[in-house]
């Protein structure tokens, strides 16, 4: 049965994986892919091995091309796969430029606005932690006090302290 045998094939890469033969795991895979790019449950596994051996370049590229031999409602959960992918990887322009694809045909989904705004915060992220720490301005100083919340009903803080 031809659906076994992916199956098989499948739960061998996991086991290759499993004893730390990644070399193996992956020719494995790769002929899988290979013999059959356009089982969803093939291009599935492609992806999912892909980013579990942090190949996030591999895995994108998998699942555009399987969007390109789509049907139109599986090629946007693959762009929009692809797209959170290249935003975790760090490739915010490509994941920007397949998002605003997939908004264009339907520019309210929560899920795209949301992945969209992901790759604002991956981008301010990476700049602020590629920046030295800023220096501690000499007018800063600790706080009179630390509010509690019994505090904060009765006076604000540092209110009658001299």
């Amino acid at each position: 049965d031809p659906v076994e045998r992916m199956r098989i094939q499948i739960d061998f890469v996991k086991y290759l994986e499993a004893h730390k033969d990644l070399a193996a795991a992956t020719r494995v895979m790769d002929a899988l892919y290979r013999d059959k790019p356009r089982i969803l449950g093939v291009v599935r596994a492609r992806a999912d091995f892909e980013k579990r051996n942090q190949r996030g370049d591999e895995a994108i590229a998998a699942l555009l091309e399987a969007a390109a031999n789509s049907r139109a409602d599986l090629a946007a959960q693959f762009r929009f796969e692809a797209a959170g992918i290249a935003t975790r990887v760090g490739h915010i322009d490509q994941a920007r430029t397949l998002l605003a694809d997939l908004l264009k045909g339907d520019p309210w989904r929560p899920e795209y606005l949301a992945q969209m705004a992901e790759t604002y915060d991956a981008a301010t992220t990476t700049r602020a932690s590629s920046r030295s720490p800023p220096a501690r301005s000499k007018r800063w100083r600790k706080p009179r006090c630390l509010p509690t919340t019994a505090m904060r009903a009765s006076r604000p803080c540092g209110a009658g302290s001299s």
